[in-house]
């Protein structure tokens, strides 16, 4: 039967359901914000090729916790970010297992606020846990996927254009001659050019 959780209890079985998951893992807050433990969970996880999804919604995430994010996807790792500017459920879930919850994904929320949540196992309640998995997906669907890029120069964030690899501070400055340095759709450290702008690995799936 599902299960009455408080503020640490949430925390707790989000770890739970990260350590546990066997193919992918949704993650549904308006606010991210990582604490390190979960950032360390998230980690293992994509050791174990598991998929994760974030939705989220209200505030752009700040730079430093899209870098996280867009770095966890190097060497083909799935992580999808999308955006629902009226999302205002809390969802975290594995295959087997999940959490509704007034808590954000946020470590501001797990260290100060009091909140609760309800857990819920799909071995003994499966037709509750269905319920709210198809209201997941619907979230997800309705949500748009996040596609940024880098500059092949600087690496800055930018909107994902072939044809427009470079940042305006480099076009500015003139840097934007010669050799860049990292690939425009992952990042990643490689040699590029403006009329090639990807690594190997990201034109090989095109």
């Amino acid at each position: 039967m599902a299960e009455f959780l408080t503020t640490s209890g949430i925390s707790s079985k989000i770890e739970e359901i990260i350590k546990n998951a066997d193919e992918h893992l949704f993650f549904v807050s308006p606010y991210l914000k990582l604490s390190r433990i979960i950032r360390e969970n998230m980690f293992d996880a994509i050791r174990r090729n598991v998929s994760l999804y974030f939705v989220y919604g209200k505030k752009d995430l700040d730079k430093d916790e899209f870098r996280l994010l867009f770095d966890f996807s190097f060497e083909g790792n799935m992580i999808e970010l999308r955006y629902l500017d009226n999302l205002h459920a809390k969802v975290y879930l594995n295959e087997k297992q999940m959490i509704v919850t007034s808590m954000n994904l946020h470590e501001f929320s797990e260290k100060n606020n009091r909140e609760i949540g309800i857990y819920i196992d799909s071995n003994h309640d499966n037709d509750l846990f269905n319920s709210i998995y198809e209201e997941v997906w619907s979230i997800y669907n309705a949500s748009k996927k996040i596609t940024h890029g880098c500059c092949i120069f600087c690496r800055k964030f930018i909107k994902y254009n072939t044809l427009a690899c470079v940042c305006k501070e480099c076009i500015d400055m003139k840097y934007d001659v010669g050799e860049g340095r990292f690939c425009h759709k992952c990042g990643k450290p490689y040699p590029t050019v403006k009329s090639k702008p990807l690594c190997f690995y990201c034109s090989s799936k095109l």
